[in-house]
């Protein structure tokens, strides 16, 4: 099979590209051809004045260059399907018309929550927000969602309500993958077809490595105020005779360093390589991810299954679904720094549930996230979303 690959990358590199580059691996493993077209939004820091602007009033909804480019990649390479993971902002709602006037079947998947949420996360101002999930984008602006601007949000909302008005993701997407039950629940309530919505997971390719535990629980993500690292703090802050380490960079990594600066037991690590998180979650006793937002589908979290490390987690988004509470991890309330530290006291004192949690994590990981089981589900929806699109 032939796909065309589509992708807008972040400012910050993160999961979702991570998941773009091992579907495209994986993809080509199996024999597939993939074409890859890609931008960056690190570009818009080149534009002029006059450029950026411009691209602010009229690019953001209709880029020119994307259309173009797409309809002639098209029409050399001739792919059986075309496979969207992000259009923001480069690229713009511009390439489903490319696609569809070539008459190319669209397939898309949800990897955040950006076509009905300003922010992408449903999180805002400290706490779970769902003002835009209906198409309000008003209360959005007033609370400078977009990159904590008022202009820029006016922008974005504008595009995204156009785009929503007009049903331009809603019906030129032949095919939408959400990542978990819990998001394709959302963009249901939002409005998109149910009937186009099929749910397959982000995977992780793991050979499986034991490696002896040393005592000390890890977070492993972004250093954000929707992470939990507030909560997380509070908690390990009374929690002396407990380890923690912390992986990451992000916008409080200086508030984070100051806030831990006297402390004995807990350890900022910053951002480190792929390769050498890794070795430090194979050693943990316990990934945390005390996230405050509706997670989408933390990759963190499937490859401490992976490895057979149980997870502390919050009760929110997909986070219940990956993990089953005392069976491969322990779910606490979100924001709740007593509740977290019971279920680490909970956890560090019950050796033996701990142990089965451990076989537990990896059995999970072998039947749901696997690399063979993932393929398996992409083909199906790329060959039933060309079949239905032939109809």
């Amino acid at each position: 099979m032939k796909i065309l690959v589509i992708h807008n990358q972040y400012l910050e590199k993160g999961g979702e590209d991570r998941v773009v580059d091992l579907e495209i691996k994986m993809l080509e493993d199996y024999g597939n051809e993939v074409i890859f077209y890609q931008c960056s939004n690190k570009d818009i820091k080149s534009f002029s004045l006059f450029n950026k602007f411009k691209f602010l009033f009229r690019d953001i909804n209709w880029n020119k260059k994307s259309y173009q480019e797409l309809k002639r990649l098209v029409i050399i390479e001739k792919p059986d399907i075309a496979h969207i993971h992000n259009i923001f902002i480069l690229l713009s709602p511009s390439v489903y018309f490319a696609l569809k006037e070539a008459r190319i079947p669209i397939v898309q998947t949800l990897h955040n929550y950006r076509l009905i949420c300003l922010k992408g996360t449903f999180y805002t101002n400290n706490r779970i927000c769902e003002d835009c999930l209906f198409g309000n984008r008003i209360k959005a602006v007033f609370k400078k969602c977009w990159r904590d601007s008022f202009i820029l949000s006016v922008f974005l909302a504008r595009m995204l309500y156009k785009n929503t008005k007009n049903r331009i993701f809603q019906d030129n997407v032949d095919s939408f993958i959400a990542l978990s039950e819990f998001s394709a629940n959302k963009f249901k309530k939002a409005g998109f077809p149910e009937d186009k919505i099929f749910i397959k997971p982000n995977f992780v390719d793991f050979d499986f490595k034991t490696e002896k535990n040393e005592k000390y629980g890890l977070f492993l993500g972004r250093i954000v105020d929707y992470k939990g690292l507030d909560t997380l703090l509070k908690a390990y802050t009374k929690l002396d005779k407990y380890n923690l380490k912390i992986i990451g960079n992000g916008p409080m990594f200086k508030e984070i360093k100051e806030r831990i600066k006297d402390s004995k037991n807990i350890q900022l690590l910053g951002e480190l390589s792929h390769e050498e998180s890794m070795g430090y979650l194979r050693k943990a006793d316990y990934l945390i991810f005390p996230s405050e937002c509706y997670e989408n589908m933390p990759l963190t979290i499937v490859e401490s299954l992976a490895n057979g490390i149980p997870v502390i987690t919050t009760d929110l988004g997909a986070m219940k679904e990956l993990i089953e509470d005392n069976v491969t991890g322990l779910l606490f309330k979100a924001r709740d720094s007593d509740d977290l530290i019971k279920k680490i006291k909970f956890l560090t004192d019950n050796r033996k549930l701990y142990d089965e949690m451990k076989v537990s994590a990896r059995k999970i990981y072998e039947e749901k996230f696997t690399r063979q089981t993932n393929y398996d589900k992409l083909m199906h929806i790329y060959g039933k979303t060309i079949k239905e699109y032939k109809r």
